[in-house]
């Protein structure tokens, strides 16, 4: 146990976290997404939302200045997860982004560490870009 830290980071997600570099990127995933398709390494994280998940891994991960995280665009209205996940992440509304489900599939397949929630909500997916640790 770690004085600090979010108690759902875990030590196996923390190490992932820790030797990610500048402008690599952690996925955050609903349980629909095919994340162990798509990512190098999947951290599964069942019973909790894709926005606690984000929220607490931006608890120790600085994200990047321009390009903070992408959302998956539901193409649509916006769903209650897209919502949820922007309220997460402590970036400016301009550092956001948002890429249609297939450019979205394909960035992800960038992610150092993919973290599979429990969230049934539909395109609850985030991909987190790290920034410069001050």
């Amino acid at each position: 146990m770690l004085a600090g830290i979010h108690p759902l980071l875990t030590g196996t997600l923390l190490h992932h976290l820790d030797a990610m570099g500048h402008g690599d990127c952690v996925l955050v995933s609903d349980a629909h997404f095919p994340a162990e398709r798509l990512a190098q390494v999947v951290v599964d994280m069942p019973g909790v939302d894709a926005d606690v998940i984000a929220g607490a891994i931006c608890t120790v991960l600085p994200l990047d200045t321009l390009t903070a995280a992408v959302l998956m665009d539901p193409e649509g209205a916006e769903a209650p997860a897209v919502a949820a996940l922007r309220r997460a992440c402590p970036a400016p509304t301009d550092a956001i982004g948002m890429l249609p489900r297939q450019a979205f599939y394909d960035t992800a397949r960038r992610a150092r560490v993919a973290v599979r929630s429990g969230d049934r909500r539909t395109f609850g997916n985030v991909l987190l870009f790290k920034g410069v640790v001050a």
